[in-house]
Formats: structure tokens, sequence, C-alpha cells
């Protein structure tokens, strides 16, 4: 459904008979996060609704007459549904909670009415206490997109988004009022969960995701049991499903065990390169962050941890002592913190060709100059460069 900076983006769907059946609900958060619910909804009450006499006028969108529209047929006035709230959709909420929606179909003239109410939606918590309660209704009518005129087009776009911009200091304010005056305490954001979408990648988590890919896959075809490891890449950026099986599982296919992995966020493949052994990688981004808003929350969603550390730490996958930190290029070793080199080096210096090698230490040194230097902003790491430049320009000039 693409990405949108809305709250909630509803999307409408009708059964043949063309009366309202479910709908798809596009959550995002203001950490370009999102999630997509789907909802079953039933009729609050079996009177059919009068409709107008003109339901059944067909309206084409386009001059080749191939895309028609045609007004619904609802047989109730409101529609209900109910969903599972498992995203970090506010600073004062935790994720779990239950949601209770109640519509009106937006194809009928009533829907529009400046008292009706449009949309309802309540939160409820786990306790069963009411968190938060809104009511939309509409102060105009609807705007068919393929008659608006160009200014009709220029003042909605510019009625939907100014006010929003103006607001956002605002409702900051007001969330640190609530906040220091003890009203409500906000909570820290939590990993998102799977089926959630995190937020964008960088070009450097993206261009790093290959190499654990590789390392996944030569650990897992090393494994001496019959494994199936199905991978899924940050959703954030890919839509794969990758399935890893260990060679010993073409001659024994009843005793297959298996785990899925995936990364909450894309910043895992970031982080995964500064860890100096798998062991310690598993141990930290295994680990229940504790937070408040969702205390088992995860940064890595595995289906079954001690089979996934076995696969990853067994000894044929392990890097040997052998190998020492003159593996990566020595010009890169001055800025580590540890006098260990990182597993994820370790692999791809004996592993990889060499223009793999000079790309993946290229990527790894400029991340970990921002994370040390720059205070994990690229942005910063930029502006460094650049006065740099300026200065070693001005020394040579001088």
């Amino acid at each position: 459904l693409g990405w949108s900076r809305s709250v909630v983006s509803w999307w409408y769907l009708y059964t043949e008979e063309r009366e309202l059946d479910a709908m798809i609900l596009e959550i995002n958060n203001s950490y370009d996060e999102k999630r997509n619910i789907f909802l079953k909804v039933s009729r609050v009450s079996e009177q059919p609704l009068k409709t107008s006499g003109s339901s059944q006028t067909v309206d084409y969108l386009e001059n080749t007459y191939k895309v028609r529209t045609l007004p619904s047929l609802p047989q109730s006035t409101f529609y209900k549904g109910t969903w599972t709230k498992t995203i970090f959709a506010s600073v004062f909420e935790k994720v779990d909670g239950l949601v209770t929606n109640r519509f009106m179909d937006p194809l009928q003239p009533t829907s529009w009415k400046p008292n009706a109410s449009f949309s309802n939606m309540t939160t409820i918590a786990e306790s069963g206490e009411v968190k938060m309660a809104t009511r939309m209704t509409c102060c105009g009518s609807p705007i068919d997109p393929t008659q608006m005129s160009s200014f009709q087009l220029f003042k909605f776009l510019l009625q939907w988004t100014v006010p929003g911009m103006l607001t956002t200091a605002h409702i900051i304010f007001q969330a640190l009022r609530i906040h220091y005056s003890g009203l409500m305490k906000m909570n820290v954001k939590t990993p998102v969960r799977t089926g959630s979408v995190a937020r964008h990648a960088t070009k450097t988590e993206i261009d790093l995701e290959p190499f654990f890919r590789a390392y996944l896959t030569g650990c897992v075809e090393k494994h001496p049991h019959p494994v199936e490891v199905t991978y899924l890449p940050c959703r954030s950026f890919s839509n794969e499903t990758i399935h890893l099986r260990s060679p010993s599982c073409e001659k024994d296919h009843s005793s297959i065990r298996h785990v899925s992995i995936e990364p909450a966020d894309p910043a895992f493949y970031t982080r995964i390169i500064n860890y100096t052994s798998i062991e310690t990688a598993l141990d930290t981004e295994l680990q229940s962050t504790g937070l408040h808003a969702d205390p088992s929350s995860q940064r890595l969603l595995v289906s079954d941890q001690a089979l996934l550390a076995s696969i990853l730490g067994s000894p044929s996958s392990q890097k040997t002592d052998t190998i020492k930190i003159r593996n990566s290029p020595p010009a890169f070793s001055w800025y580590q913190k540890s006098t260990i080199s990182p597993f994820m080096d370790d692999f791809v210096s004996t592993s990889s060709d060499p223009s793999s090698r000079a790309v993946y230490f290229t990527i790894a040194t400029k991340q970990r100059l921002i994370d040390r230097f720059a205070l994990g902003s690229e942005t910063l790491l930029g502006i460094y460069t650049f006065l740099e430049s300026c200065l070693l320009r001005w020394v040579v000039l001088e």
C-alpha cells in the first residue's frame, strides 16, 4: 500500500452485492513504522438502510469506459469491527491493546453530514480501561479527484498539508507538558513485532545485508544435522523469504528441524558488524528490551533461539584462532575499540572475493567512524568531512 504520513489510512472493501464487508487499516507512527490490519466488519443493526434512487447510477472513470464506479448498497447505518493493536502507535500507550471501530459507509451521502459520526475509534488497555477515544466528522461534501480543477487540487493540498505542519510543534509541546506534569508518562519506542514494517533503511544498512546473508548461508551449509532456516530480511526494504537447508536434509527428510530469523529493524545490519563473536551478538540481539511499552520485545525475532545458536555457534562455523585482526586492512583497524576483530570482518576476509572484501571494509569503516565520532549520524560525518576539506584547502592555499 506504500508509505504515508497519515496516522491511519482506511481502505474499504465491498462484496459483490456492494455492501461494506472488510477494511484495511494502514497504521503509521511518527518513527516511519507501519502495520497493516485486515478487519472484517459486521452490521450494527440488521435493519436495511434506505438508499437514494440514484443508487444504480454507473460512472466511468476514464474515456475508454473500462473502469467504472458504482454506489454501495449498505444494509446498516453503522458497521463495527475489533482488532488487536500490535504497533507502537503512541508514546503514551503500550504496544498491546484492543481497538474497537464503528464506521459509516463512506459512499453514502448520509456519512458526510456535519453531525454524523463518520468513524469512531476506541483504544482499550489490557485491563479493560478506555485509553483513548476519537470521533471523526466531515465538514464538507466529498471531492471526486477525477473531476477536480487545478485550483481545487491546489486548495485541497494546501488545506491538507499546512495545518499538519503548523500543529506538529503544538503536538510536541502538549506531549511534553503532559509527560512532565505527571498526567501520563511517555514510553520509549520498542522494536517492531513481526508483521510490522520498520523505518526506512539507509543505503549502508541495505548494502551490508548481503554479507550477513552470506554468513548465515555458510553456517547452514556447514551444519552437520538436517536443519532448515527461514530467513526474512528486514521488512522495511525487502519482501523476500529465503529458505536455507543443510546438506544432510537431502538424506534425512523426516527429522528436519526448522527455525526462522527476522531482524526487527534495519539497524541490525550495522550492529552485527561490531560484535567480536556470534555468541555475543545473539546474547545481545535476542535479549528482551524490558521496555515498559513492550517488555518482551526483541531486536532479532527468532522462532527457536537454541537451534539458531547451535547452527551459528557450531565448531565448523566458528572462526579459528589463527584468524587475527591482520585479515582486515591495517589502515581500518586503528579506530576499533577492541583488539579482537569482529567475527563478520573475519568471515568476509576468509570467504569473500577481493572486490567484495573491498566493498565490505569500505562500508564497515565508514559506519564505524559514524558510530564513534559522529554520534551515529551520517549527516554529521558529512559535515565533518566538508569542514575538513575546507580546512585542508585553506592550508594548501596559504
